[in-house]
């Protein structure tokens, strides 16, 4: 199995705000369903309640450490080595497993990724209270990037770019 990241960051690294994500952006939801549909998605207790459902044809694989959470229709795990485990299962040897958040999860698993999906927000949004980790890009090499203008239903222009460790 192969491992990547998907995120939305604003030019500040931000990436939620009071257990959301600090903007609408329907394009980037597209991108996000097209990147990850059929893959095991690997994510917090706090982004799934976000999330409030199980997302449709992926495995939801939910990372918490409390014993005695519990909800139908997603595999709840305790700790990495078990999220890795059970997204290798459904990944198979050559598929990819994408963690998806949140901000604690993004900072213990950044080491492990092979390829990150980022949604670069052209905006400054403010108020937010949840950072993507620090990144050295400098480790990271652009492979594709793809630019969106905003539009009335998207208020942001964004770039989607894919980077991967040379």
């Amino acid at each position: 199995m192969k491992l990547g990241m998907i995120v939305a960051m604003d030019e500040d690294g931000v990436i939620g705000r009071d257990g959301v994500m600090p903007w609408n952006l329907p394009a980037d939801l597209a991108h996000f369903k097209r990147s990850t549909m059929s893959c095991p998605i690997i994510m917090g207790r706090k982004t799934y309640e976000a999330i409030g459902r199980p997302l449709p044809g992926r495995l939801n694989v939910v990372l918490t450490r409390d014993m005695e959470w519990f909800v139908e229709g997603v595999e709840i795990v305790h700790d990495i080595a078990d999220a890795l485990e059970v997204s290798a299962i459904d990944a198979g040897i050559d598929g990819w497993a994408w963690v998806i958040g949140g901000g604690a999860i993004y900072a213990t698993m950044l080491g492990r990724c092979d390829r990150l999906l980022v949604t670069h927000v052209k905006a400054k949004v403010g108020g937010g209270d949840t950072w993507f980790p620090y990144i050295n890009w400098d480790d990271w090499e652009e492979i594709t990037r793809e630019t969106r203008r905003a539009d009335d239903k998207n208020p942001f222009d964004m770039a989607f770019a894919t980077y991967e460790r040379p």
